[in-house]
């Protein structure tokens, strides 16, 4: 079944015809009027009556919240990996060959046109989140009108939730495509672009008003794990801040400060806390744990996340080696993408068990080349162009039932976020110790299966001095290295553009060159596929992502696209 899905996804271009057909069609029609206003009980009760009860708002509610999971149809997930990563430093796509996944080739190449379909798929996800967001938020006030007394702190926790998912998804959009249609109601009217300020703006109202009526963190229950929270709205709020810094030069320390501020108010409120060793974020017991501000996945005991099984399985190892230590036959349950370029591998300091953690090198093992198999075998690094995999989602092999989490927003990132802004306004003390948060839990960690010797005592080191300039080299590279490939990079690389020096085109063009090893693949030989330079020219238009083709087509020019497109 894994194979056949595969093969629909990334060898037949008729069935991928047909699929992108259905998913135009069905978002189409989750957009329009006529299917919010469909009776969700035939000749009963409409949705406008279905959701003035709790009951109704939970439903919307968790169509919003389903993106984050994923699904065969809405792939958020797996789009978010490839424009997060793919057009940076740290990653190339990788795959069977150019063919598999044409679209992130594409990407990686720097081959960028309005017409590629990664970023439709990733527009439209976001935008239906939004629009089941604002359902709730416009129905809540409807709700209350003839809710029991009983339900009205319910539903006021609904429309908070629904505010810190539209909050959030408008911050996925924002990043990738600067001015946005700014919706706010349950209209599926075509708007014009607003102004990425205004929907800044709009972001910080959202966070801001759901902080101030959703429970702390560590006061879910468990059956809630996983949903938004105050923490959580103001976690995005203090990285939406930051990012504002970049967006409005004139006001960068206004933004820093507030970043700062919103930060530490978080951090020192204690409802987050890091898992004691980085390793535990990859294995399901670190599923909606005390480290997750932002996660897809199921909460439900025993249930298995079918959904991020495929985002596992696009990045598990494709070649095993045979027991006579030739290549293998490819693997259904391993796709091969994602794949740690030499820079990213660089980046680690020596000795820095979490390297190993997150890369496969040669002499690596995983069982991710048959379903649910418990029996490791020797990874071949044949099919890979850097000479490397990405581990995070196959910790302990993949696909092993139940799935992992995807972790879009982890409690590491908003403590990096807070050192960064206290190092831009000169609060160091502060800045130095949560940077030691993050390098401290990863010198504790143990070292991956058969890299023992790897690991070096007291790395990575503490850091406890050094320039406002010095610092600030050091928190990015914490970043880098800590979050690697994780989807964040592009966004940093991009907002790091420009200030202090620094060039994001050269940083990129420079890595994506600089070759991987060629590993053995026989006892005999070394791989058949060269580990060459992957020669890209970045320009400044990719700092935005274009507004998909079909989107400004169907718009009647409504929309316009992104200068360069």
């Amino acid at each position: 079944m894994f194979d056949q899905l595969k093969l629909q996804k990334m060898k037949s271009p008729k069935i991928y015809f047909i699929k992108v057909l259905f998913f135009f069609i069905l978002i189409i029609s989750s957009c329009s009027k006529d299917f919010i206003d469909k009776p969700i009980e035939p000749a009963t009760q409409s949705d406008a009556t279905f959701r003035r009860t709790p009951q109704g708002l939970l439903y919307t509610l968790n169509a919003s919240y389903a993106f984050l999971e994923g699904q065969w149809w809405h792939e958020y997930p797996y789009m978010k990996m490839m424009v997060g990563n793919w057009r940076t430093d740290d990653a190339q796509t990788g795959g069977e060959d150019e063919n598999d996944e044409v679209a992130g080739h594409a990407l990686n190449d720097f081959n960028i046109f309005s017409t590629n379909t990664v970023f439709l798929d990733y527009w439209r996800p976001c935008f239906t989140a939004v629009h089941y967001a604002n359902a709730v938020i416009v129905s809540g006030p409807e709700a209350l009108k003839v809710a029991k007394p009983a339900d009205v702190a319910l539903i006021n926790n609904y429309v908070g939730q629904a505010k810190c998912l539209r909050a959030y998804w408008y911050f996925e959009l924002v990043k990738d495509f600067g001015d946005l249609p700014l919706v706010l109601d349950g209209s599926t009217k075509l708007l014009p672009r607003s102004d990425r300020l205004l929907v800044y703006d709009q972001i910080e109202k959202d966070c801001l008003e759901a902080a101030s009526v959703l429970p702390r963190a560590d006061q879910l229950s468990p059956a809630d794990k996983g949903r938004m929270n105050s923490g959580s709205a103001l976690a995005i709020l203090a990285k939406v801040y930051l990012f504002r810094a970049s967006a409005e030069p004139a006001k960068a320390s206004e933004y820093y400060q507030k970043a700062y501020e919103t930060a530490k108010n978080v951090i020192e409120s204690k409802q987050f806390s890091l898992l004691p060793t980085y390793d535990a974020v990859w294995k399901t017991t670190g599923d909606f744990s005390t480290e997750g501000i932002v996660e897809g996945g199921n909460p439900v005991p025993g249930v298995t996340n079918m959904e991020t099984s495929w985002f596992s399985i696009s990045q598990s190892p494709r070649y095993p080696f045979t027991a006579t230590m030739t290549k293998g036959p490819a693997s259904a349950y391993g796709w091969g993408m994602n794949l740690p370029t030499q820079d990213f591998v660089n980046a680690f300091e020596p000795g820095d068990p979490r390297k190993n953690w997150t890369i496969y090198v040669q002499g690596d093992e995983s069982n991710a080349f048959k379903l649910n198999s418990k029996q490791y075998q020797l990874i071949c690094f044949d099919h890979s162009t850097t000479g490397y995999y990405f581990r995070k989602y196959d910790p302990d092999g993949c696909p092993d039932n139940p799935y992992l989490n995807i972790k879009y927003y982890r409690y590491s990132d908003l403590i990096l976020v807070g050192a960064e802004a206290a190092n831009e306004v000169n609060q160091t003390t502060d800045a130095l110790a949560w940077l030691e948060l993050v390098r401290g839990r990863a010198r504790n960690t143990p070292a991956a299966p058969k890299h023992a010797a790897d690991k070096l005592t007291g790395v990575p080191v503490q850091i406890t001095g050094g320039s406002q300039s010095e610092l600030r080299e050091k928190i990015r590279n914490e970043r880098r290295v800590e979050l690697g490939l994780e989807g964040h990079r592009y966004y940093d690389l991009v907002r790091y553009d420009g200030l202090n020096g620094f060039n994001w085109k050269s940083v990129v063009e420079a890595a994506q060159a600089l070759a991987g090893p060629n590993f053995q693949i026989s006892k005999t030989a070394k791989s058949g596929l060269p580990r060459n330079g992957h020669i890209v020219s970045v320009e400044e238009k990719h700092k935005l992502s274009p507004i998909p083709d079909s989107e400004l087509r169907a718009s009647s020019n409504t929309l316009t696209q992104n200068t360069g497109y």
